[in-house]
């Protein structure tokens, strides 16, 4: 049995696609790149890191820093509109009762507290390794995580909507989950894959 569950955030928990998509839009309009950013060519770039996205629209690398100071500001004033995908309160109710539950993902911490505490879900989670913790794919996050919990790799799963987190759960030893309700969508493929978040409860028994 799986003694921890370790979700990503954005794309697991937080349905945060559109946000993602409205922040990027409005920085890249005042580079007066808007035109070239689409749902679907985002969604594709995603399946890694939106940083591949910067070098790809040919942002110069020192401007790189500033977009990425204006997107989390962007996203820090608007997380609370996110919604939770619907079923993942309940999965994460549940699953609290029997595992301890962590969070690792690209975004900041400050911005998932934000949204944990506007859905009151905070107090069910035990750990959270955001970016200053090192980016995925390198198992570095994971691992912090795991180590909060005092919980072996070989003891947990990694829940995640992309392949770079397949990636990461690979590196850090750990069982790995993919969603197919997160940024990529059905675009790709993973040993283990659940269509819904209640079917979380049956893949982490």
């Amino acid at each position: 049995m799986m003694e921890a569950v370790i979700f990503d955030f954005d794309g697991v928990i937080a349905d945060s696609f559109e946000l993602t998509y409205e922040t990027f839009h409005e920085i890249l309009r005042r580079y007066h790149l808007q035109g070239m950013l689409t749902r679907d060519r985002l969604r594709r770039f995603l399946k890694r890191d939106h940083t591949s996205l910067l070098y790809h629209l040919k942002l110069k690398k020192e401007a790189i820093g500033t977009f990425e100071k204006r997107f989390q500001d962007h996203f820090m004033a608007h997380i609370t509109k996110v919604p939770m995908f619907p079923g993942m309160k309940k999965v994460i109710q549940e699953c609290r009762k029997t595992k301890k539950l962590g969070i690792v993902s690209t975004n900041k911490e400050i911005i998932i507290e934000k949204f944990l505490k506007h859905h009151k879900v905070r107090s069910s989670f035990h750990s959270i390794a955001d970016q200053s913790k090192g980016i995925k794919p390198k198992p570095e996050p994971l691992l912090y995580c795991l180590s909060q919990l005092h919980i072996q790799p070989n003891h947990a799963v990694f829940i995640g909507d992309r392949p770079v987190d397949r990636e990461t759960a690979c590196l850090a030893g750990t069982r790995f989950i993919g969603v197919q309700w997160g940024y990529p969508g059905n675009m790709w493929e993973s040993e283990v894959m659940v269509q819904s978040p209640e079917d979380i409860l049956e893949a982490v028994k």
